[in-house]
C-alpha cells in the first residue's frame, strides 16, 4: 500500500455492520464500491471541469478518460446490488 493512501477494504469493514444474511452483506458491500466508484468519477469530472476553465481541453479530456470504465462499473455495481435484492427482498425494513 501506498504511504497517506486508506484501507479501503479495512475502513469498509469497520464502517459495514455485519448484516443479518448474505445476501444483505452483498448488498451492502456492491453500495460501498458504487460510492466510492461515483466519488472517484465525479473528482475527475471536477479535474476535468477545472482544466476546462483554465482553457486546457487536452487535460480536462485526459483527465476523464478512464470515466466512460467507471460509469460501465458504477451500472453494474448497480444492477448488481438491485438484483440481489429483487431476488430476495427484505422482509423487515427497520433492520
Amino acid at each position: 500500500m501506498v504511504a497517506g493512501r486508506t484501507n479501503w477494504k479495512g475502513n469498509q469493514m469497520k464502517r459495514l455492520r455485519l448484516r443479518p444474511n448474505v445476501t444483505d452483506t452483498a448488498i451492502a458491500w456492491n453500495l460501498a464500491a458504487l460510492a466510492e466508484n461515483l466519488a472517484a468519477a465525479a473528482a475527475l469530472a471536477r479535474e476535468a471541469n477545472l482544466a476546462m476553465e483554465q482553457n486546457e481541453r487536452n487535460r480536462a479530456m485526459g483527465a476523464v478518460c478512464d470515466f466512460e470504465q467507471r460509469l460501465h462499473e458504477a451500472q453494474a455495481l448497480f444492477a448488481a446490488a438491485l438484483a440481489l435484492h429483487r431476488r430476495n427482498p427484505a422482509t423487515n425494513e427497520g433492520r
